[in-house]
């Protein structure tokens, strides 16, 4: 019994040895700086919800992009030029409100923003408030709440690991692992732009299930404007915040509304409940490019019913920068107005 005990003392000690070893080398190397901008040249993650929080920790920036992959290809340097300001792009791909909502915190919470530019995605707004992406693994919550003992599962964690083993080869020089350049990450640069893609991708979608109407009712889409959006505008009078309807195809708004009108209803209702909100606030100005149809008819533009190029991002930053489609409430009604007659009137072969 005294060996048994010896060797499982034994045991058990080189497993905590083990890990603190792994502890300490995943700290030190800190693949996706969480805990220290890196001095060497970076390889960024794609995984948004576990690079961006490292981002936002310990990156230089006085405006952020918060948003969906519909925001991905803004370039900070491109929204400088035109706004002035340092921009940090924390695009989430398919992030719900709350994933937004989340970073967004995490970086007003350093006190560096000055200007939040977010992109209001109808996507985003179906479900409960407290929704989050979790179908393709775990929402990594350690990241983003304030309790150091929760991050064991960054520095335990094998990817974070062959990620440390990866950085430290590369510079001791075993191989070549080239630096990223922020500015450019997670832009589209392997996609085709075209209207047979984007008419492709509308034949498989029209033979889609029903889209769940729950997800879209009125109730969540506000609580998750309430939630999620308006109580951090509300929470920092001193912070401008520049919102946005990005511009989906007109198809992406005739989906919506042939599988179930409501869903399109609700969509122009969220725009008019969002003003009513905020509208009228000094820190606060909107912008709507959906009933634009020199963008919106041309699908030449995009990549599937809703992801336009790189040239209608710059476009956006433009008319921003110049007060173009700017929402008031003179051109409320009329901007939702023009769209509802473009989807009920569309003619697909005009397009």
């Amino acid at each position: 019994m005294k060996q048994h005990k010896r060797w499982s003392i034994t045991v058990l000690s080189l497993v905590i040895l083990l890990m603190g070893v792994l502890m300490g080398i995943n700290f030190a190397v800190d693949p996706l700086q969480y805990y220290r901008k890196a001095d060497y040249p970076p390889s960024f993650s794609t995984q948004q919800r576990y690079q961006n929080p490292g981002l936002a920790r310990n990156y230089d920036y006085d405006t952020i992009i918060i948003g969906t992959s519909m925001t991905e290809n803004f370039l900070p340097s491109y929204v400088d030029k035109k706004l002035g300001g340092k921009t940090l792009k924390l695009s989430m791909s398919g992030a719900t409100a709350k994933e937004q909502y989340m970073i967004a915190k995490m970086a007003i919470d350093t006190g560096k923003v000055k200007h939040v530019i977010w992109g209001v995605d109808y996507f985003a707004l179906r479900g409960e408030p407290d929704r989050v992406r979790d179908e393709y693994g775990p929402f990594p919550f350690y990241f983003y709440d304030k309790n150091p003992l929760n991050e064991w599962r960054y520095l335990l964690n094998v990817d974070t690991t062959m990620d440390s083993l990866k950085i430290v080869g590369s510079r001791m020089g075993l191989y070549d692992q080239p630096a990223q350049d922020l500015n450019l990450l997670n832009t589209w640069t392997n996609y085709t732009f075209s209207k047979q893609v984007v008419m492709k991708e509308w034949d498989k979608v029209k033979q889609s299930q029903p889209v769940t109407s729950s997800e879209y009712e009125f109730s969540n889409i506000q609580h998750n404007l309430d939630h999620n959006l308006i109580s951090l505008i509300k929470d920092h009078p001193e912070i401008q915040f520049t919102l946005f309807y990005p511009p989906y195809s007109i198809l992406q708004h005739r989906f919506f509304y042939e599988k179930g009108k409501v869903l399109f209803d609700n969509e122009l209702a969220a725009k008019k409940y969002l003003f009513d909100q905020v509208g009228s606030w000094k820190q606060v100005r909107i912008f709507d490019f959906q009933q634009e149809s020199t963008i919106t008819f041309n699908l030449n533009n995009y990549k599937d019913l809703a992801h336009h190029s790189m040239a209608i991002n710059e476009y956006m930053i433009d008319c921003i920068a110049a007060e173009r489609y700017l929402v008031t409430a003179d051109t409320l009604a009329a901007f939702n107005e023009e769209l509802r007659k473009q989807v009920e009137s569309l003619q697909l072969e005009n397009l």
